[in-house]
């Protein structure tokens, strides 16, 4: 009969994101990790003799990939949002 309780505050119990520190572990990240390419593939080259990165472009092979890589993400993506997952 009387008022139902007030819902707790929500915006003091979030935490907040400090964007500066985000912001820099994702550089240090992408750094990271591009170094880690880098190896990889002075390890395959070098150790190995397998040929990665040698400058054969295919530019329409690589196109194929990215439209097929894109039509992909994009016709599973609209699959799931019909399906309400």
């Amino acid at each position: 009969m009387g008022h139902p309780p007030a819902p707790p505050d929500t915006r003091s119990t979030r935490p907040k994101v400090d964007a500066d520190q985000l912001w820099s572990g994702g550089v240090a990240t992408a750094i990271v990790a591009g170094l880690v390419a880098l190896v990889g593939v002075l390890v395959w080259r070098w150790l190995f003799s397998v040929p990665i990165l040698v400058s054969t472009p295919r530019p329409l092979f690589f196109f194929r990939w990215i439209v097929g890589l894109a039509t992909m993400s994009y016709t599973r993506g609209s699959s799931s949002r019909s399906r309400g997952i």
